[in-house]
């Protein structure tokens, strides 16, 4: 299977530096964390980088087909739509930790102040984990067609595709807050340089 490759940017003057090659399946999704780049792609395939130059680090085969990464809490954390699954990894020793079984339709996944959060949009909650003991706590209810989840700023901020308002969700208290924006909302990040935050809206017809 051919591979693929991620590209890197001088955020300075934009200009495209070397790219990174994976060499086998095709990229599904890559994180940063602790000066590390972590590439996934299928089937199963999780490739480390050193983000700086550049040189692969490690290359782990996780036995399953996930979808999307986060890094939180020391860990790589990959979820598997699939296999109904969130698999944690130790980014240290490069192998499986926990494979923490999740029900519901599985859709995205956020890592950060201490905590991991999975999103299920046909249910239109998301549930936390533990990451010190994969335990999970109840599902905290959001929108009524949640589209994606980021972590930070102290809380899980949740966008809606259809009621057009972010929710933040409260880690400790487990209660959520709504903002309402009033266009459907496809993505969101969390910019804490600058406290606040960024989303991006879908296109609606006139």
């Amino acid at each position: 299977m051919q591979g693929d490759a991620v590209s890197r940017i001088n955020p300075a003057t934009f200009e495209p530096l070397d790219h990174v090659e994976v060499r086998e399946g095709n990229v599904f999704d890559i994180v940063l964390g602790d000066d590390v780049l972590w590439v996934g792609s299928d089937p199963g395939t999780l490739t480390s980088f050193d983000a700086l130059t550049g040189e692969q680090i490690s290359k782990i085969e996780l036995g399953a087909s996930p979808d999307e990464l986060a890094f939180g809490a020391g860990f790589v954390w990959a979820l598997d739509q699939i296999g109904n699954q969130v698999i944690q990894i130790d980014p240290e020793g490069g192998r499986v930790v926990d494979r923490i079984t999740l029900g519901g339709n599985l859709e995205d996944i956020a890592a950060g102040d201490g905590g991991v959060w999975v999103l299920d949009d046909l249910a239109g909650t998301i549930t936390q984990i533990d990451p010190a003991t994969g335990t999970t706590g109840d599902p905290v209810r959001v929108g009524p067609q949640p589209s994606a989840i980021a972590v930070g700023l102290g809380s899980a901020w949740v966008s809606d595709a259809e009621d057009g308002r972010i929710y933040r969700v409260d880690p400790q208290l487990g209660s959520q807050e709504p903002i309402t924006i009033g266009a459907p909302l496809a993505t969101i990040a969390v910019d804490e340089a600058t406290d606040s935050l960024w989303v991006a809206v879908f296109d609606t017809p006139d």
